[in-house]
């Protein structure tokens, strides 16, 4: 689901809003759904956040000679996994949003 997290609340893809009318209507669908389906997205966040965090923690430390290649292949391993986890828990979320009529590309891009 690359980077659908971003239209959630507290996401990106808000922080960096430009005014485009068809994001806005994003937002404004993944809103409507998160108080219809009861969703929770802060689990969802955070995992992929931590995911993240360890994987750029890893970048730093290889890119300063702090870990092996095999070290930062095991954490990069490792940070995927819990992204994929929090990922997962937006399959809900992302399907309705498919329901609505949005491609794929658009959700993902």
């Amino acid at each position: 689901m690359n980077n659908f997290h971003g239209y959630l609340p507290g996401g990106f893809r808000r922080r960096d809003y430009n005014g485009n009318p068809r994001t806005g209507k994003i937002f404004s669908d993944v809103d409507g759904l998160i108080d219809k389906l009861n969703f929770d997205a802060k689990p969802c966040l955070k995992k992929i956040n931590a995911g993240n965090t360890i994987i750029i923690d890893a970048l730093n430390s290889f890119s300063s000679g702090k870990i092996s290649k095999d070290e930062l292949e095991k954490l990069g391993k490792r940070g995927d996994a819990i992204r994929d986890e929090g990922s997962k828990l937006l399959l809900p979320l992302f399907n309705a949003m498919l329901d609505l009529g949005y491609s794929l590309q658009e959700l993902i891009a």
